[in-house]
């Protein structure tokens, strides 16, 4: 029996790609011991126990994009970090790491306790976490082809998708205009009317979130549909407080601010 310890935080972006690996792993090899690094302020505080896998919670690591005084405490915070993380990853068999402020700490632990330590990146331009994490490891992969640093010698593996996803696009794919008026009709959208998704990220988008709110009545003169995902932290319109709201967006509104 192996322990695999994965590692990839703060957004949806880094969670989910973490999960299906986590998912196809144990359907390969049932036996093993899955865990996850996470911050107690990410989505994979959450995410993670909903799918059933165990979540080691370690220090955050603050990094501003701009220089600030916190910046002197990243020092502290990341041996602290580090320091937790190790309790975990010394006595695994593989890290597997998905980027994020997880991960950073994640790479080092792995170094220190000679643990083998693999790395994937989504985007085509490489987070400054798995920038770090290739200085550690040879162990690569990319969903896209990178042009320059350590990742263009990645493989190239692809975006790894939770299974009803990969199912959904296999199953659509003999009649993507059938597939896409049923779609709607489950989300309880009219088939005949043009549907607009509206997303800025698992945390949602400030500027995107301003933008749609102010520009609702012009999707309703248009007759299009409007499915606006807000994030956990951003909701910028209650919709039981605004009456100038789309039905169907209204819906969505009030049923999304309850999932989150």
């Amino acid at each position: 029996m192996a322990t695999v310890v994965l590692a990839g935080g703060g957004t949806a972006g880094h969670v989910e790609p973490a999960l299906a690996v986590a998912r196809q792993w144990k359907i390969s090899h049932p036996d093993d011991h899955l865990i996850f690094l996470g911050t107690t302020s990410g989505l994979e505080n959450t995410l993670v126990p909903a799918a059933h896998f165990e979540v080691h919670l370690i220090p955050r690591v603050r990094v501003s994009r701009k220089p600030a005084p916190s910046w002197l405490k990243i020092p502290i915070d990341l041996i602290a970090a580090i320091r937790e993380s190790k309790k975990v990853i010394s006595s695994a068999d593989v890290l597997i790491g998905f980027g994020g402020y997880v991960s950073a700490p994640a790479y080092i632990a792995a170094w220190l306790s000679r643990t083998p330590c693999v790395i994937h990146e989504a985007n085509a331009k490489p987070g400054w976490a798995n920038r770090l994490g290739a200085v550690f490891s040879q162990h690569l992969a990319v969903a896209h082809p990178v042009e320059s640093g350590k990742f263009e010698a990645a493989l190239l593996a692809g975006l790894p998708l939770r299974s009803d996803v990969a199912n959904a696009f296999e199953q659509s794919q003999a009649d993507w205009a059938g597939a896409r008026q049923a779609a709607k009709v489950r989300l309880g959208f009219p088939a005949d009317r043009p549907l607009i998704f509206v997303m800025g990220g698992s945390q949602g988008s400030v500027a995107i979130n301003k933008v749609i709110e102010a520009s609702v009545e012009i999707f309703n003169q248009q007759g299009v549909s409007l499915l606006h995902s807000v994030g956990k932290l951003m909701l910028c319109h209650r919709p039981e407080a605004d009456i100038n709201l789309l039905p169907m967006l209204k819906r969505w509104l009030m049923l999304i601010w309850q999932l989150m």
